[in-house]
């Protein structure tokens, strides 16, 4: 994961000098998430399939930001990010390889979608028309948002 802000601190309004205050900036952040693994299906208690699975989940963002710092003692940061829209392209593959043809409608694709949907909040959503029953991409566009708390130290 990579993340990278600009902030301009407003002047007049902070009591103390920057970075000590409330700013505002453009920011932009990347992610990347890989999975490999492997899943074993049973029909009563008896193996009958291996599937191999295979994920990349990229996520690009840019966008704006409004937050607040405290420095704390001349050496301590706590850093808000209150505000923070951004536009964001989603860029998901998933492979599935398997020993037996799967059926679309099976339970082993519910239980990804569930699964999936754990690592990625809101991707049950975002991802509600594409069918992956064989594998593919999925590659869109998105509102983003930003908002955490950082803690650092001031050099």
């Amino acid at each position: 994961d990579i993340n990278a802000d600009y902030r301009f601190f407003f002047k007049k309004r902070n009591a103390n000098p920057a970075p000590d205050g409330l700013y505002w900036g453009p920011y932009t952040s990347l992610y990347n998430l890989n999975f490999e693994g492997k899943s074993e299906i049973y029909e009563n208690d008896v193996q009958v399939n291996t599937v191999g699975i295979k994920t990349d989940f990229y996520m690009y963002n840019l966008g704006m930001q409004l937050g607040y710092q405290f420095i704390i003692k001349d050496r301590l940061a706590i850093d808000l990010f209150l505000v923070g829209p951004s536009y964001s392209h989603y860029n998901f593959n998933v492979q599935f390889d398997s020993d037996v043809a799967l059926d679309p409608a099976s339970d082993f694709y519910q239980d990804f979608e569930k699964i999936l949907s754990t690592i990625l909040p809101g991707s049950e959503v975002i991802l509600d028309n594409v069918d992956f029953s064989t594998g593919g991409r999925a590659k869109f566009n998105y509102v983003g948002y930003r908002y955490g708390v950082q803690i650092g130290y001031k050099f």
